[in-house]
């Protein structure tokens, strides 16, 4: 085999020109691994991005089949309206105000995105002398970097179920510390 583009006498390389093809291979081998330390991240990222979309999805259809039907919505609608200390409304389709909770309690519905911290928020279930019997971090399902409503969910789980009633408590997520900035809202509940 000769390699005459190379220049090389009777196809030989010559030192020189074996030295700048190692240069131009050990660039090309660098400028790929480069090229991959970018990709896998990209692609990573991608696919939570998609995660996140499906989660968007499936938790739209799961508000959907709770909505109330246009005829009953104006009696429905009061249970998943809940106004905030602060006058926020906010939106908790599952739970419902006063219904029966047990372990997990599946808490789905939508706050301000404003209200959360990095897509998230604390949540609680406290019983009827304020002892938190669960506690967890309600996340945002979307831009929540946003004044909008957004949805989000949250699981609560518990080992002894108190009797009696209790409330779930949506806390805005406040990472300055200030009490300016605590919001919250109860919804009451019952153990069963």
């Amino acid at each position: 085999m000769q390699f005459a583009f190379l220049g090389g006498h009777n196809g030989v390389m010559d030192s020189d020109q074996g030295s700048v093809l190692s240069k131009v291979l050990l660039s090309l081998g660098l400028v790929v691994l480069l090229a991959l330390a970018f990709l896998i991240p990209y692609l990573v990222l991608q696919h939570k991005v998609n995660d996140l979309n499906n989660q968007i999805s499936s938790l739209k259809s799961q508000i959907g089949k709770l909505s109330p039907s246009p005829a009953g919505k104006s009696q429905q609608s009061k249970n998943y309206a809940h106004t905030s200390i602060k006058g926020v409304q906010i939106t908790v389709f599952d739970p419902l105000s006063n219904s029966k909770v047990s372990s997990a309690v599946g808490v789905i519905g939508e706050v301000p995105g404003s209200w959360s911290f990095e897509a998230s928020f604390p949540i609680k279930l406290e019983d009827n002398k304020g002892s938190v019997i669960a506690q967890t971090a309600a996340h945002v399902l979307g831009n929540w970097m946003t004044t909008e409503l957004v949805p989000f969910s949250a699981q609560l789980t518990f080992s002894s179920p108190p009797s009696g009633n209790g409330v779930l408590v949506l806390e805005k997520d406040n990472p300055s510390g200030l009490k300016q900035n605590d919001d919250s809202v109860a919804i009451p509940v019952t153990f069963g």
